[in-house]
């Protein structure tokens, strides 16, 4: 059995018709209600800021006497900071709840299947091995609480850094007078190509900006968590740094709601 919440009832009530009304599909009208009912519960919400509220408007999360979430297992996917994941499995445990963190990273070797990042209750961790079987093309649990978002937001700086140094080569190919299409075919043969560029190559070429992964306000949002938390070490990230400023400006002129690529058409005013 299924239990669905969405802040939006008309998502809820969207996929349940897409599903033909499936009878192992229940869609609760309020946060409280799916928690009593389920067991293992996946939270899927844009930011951390969103996921705060969502505790502090459905659960008092400060009421630690009232155990809340006891032997619920919750299994959090947003992105957030290694210290807003510490925070959320603190406030879990101590009110009876078991704790994990779980970021999607797309698969280098298949392109409609992710990685799952991991971290927090090992034994949450094992129990949702099927779910996440299912989901996902591999499963990797990289220890205690934050863990998983480390990893993850290090990676998200590489994806900007890489998406960068693309959009730049083909800026200096097209003032040299290169076709889009035939530096996207050179692109393609060279060692350089992943899925990841591959993709964001195409949608240059094409002029289409279409979500396929997340949106560039996303990764922008990812790219300044990773460098908080450099900060935080005394970490110099000089290219991640103005990696960022790029991006945050490409925010700025409204291309925030669009594919990464679409930082493309900053030079372009």
């Amino acid at each position: 059995m299924v239990n669905v919440w969405n802040r939006t009832s008309q998502r809820s009530i969207a996929l349940n018709k897409a599903l033909n009304h499936n009878k192992r599909l229940i869609v609760h009208h309020t946060a409280q209600s799916l928690f009593v009912h389920s067991e293992n519960i996946f939270i899927c919400i844009s930011d951390e800021i969103e996921l705060r509220l969502f505790f502090q408007d459905n659960f008092d999360i400060d009421n630690t006497e009232e155990k809340t979430f006891q032997d619920k297992g919750i299994i959090i996917m947003t992105s957030m900071s290694p210290d807003t994941a510490k925070d959320m499995s603190n406030m879990i445990e101590k009110k009876g709840g078991r704790y994990l963190e779980a970021l999607i990273q797309w698969s280098s070797k298949d392109n409609d299947r992710f990685i799952l990042l991991t971290a927090g209750d090992e034994s949450l961790f094992k129990t949702i091995h099927p779910y996440t079987k299912a989901i996902s093309i591999s499963a990797e649990f990289l220890g205690n609480a934050g863990s998983a978002c480390c990893f993850y937001l290090i990676l998200q700086l590489i994806k900007g850094v890489c998406l960068a140094g693309l959009v730049e080569g083909v800026h200096l190919a097209e003032r040299l007078g290169f076709e889009n299409s035939d530096f996207q075919s050179l692109f393609e043969t060279s060692q350089l190509c992943n899925n990841f560029l591959k993709d964001k190559m195409a949608k240059i070429t094409n002029r289409q900006m279409e979500l396929s992964d997340q949106r560039l306000e996303d990764l922008q949002t990812d790219m300044k968590l990773g460098l908080h938390m450099s900060n935080e070490l005394q970490q110099q990230l000089h290219i991640c740094t103005v990696t960022h400023q790029l991006f945050k400006h490409s925010c700025k002129l409204d291309y925030g709601g669009f594919d990464p690529a679409a930082i493309y058409f900053r030079n372009k005013h």
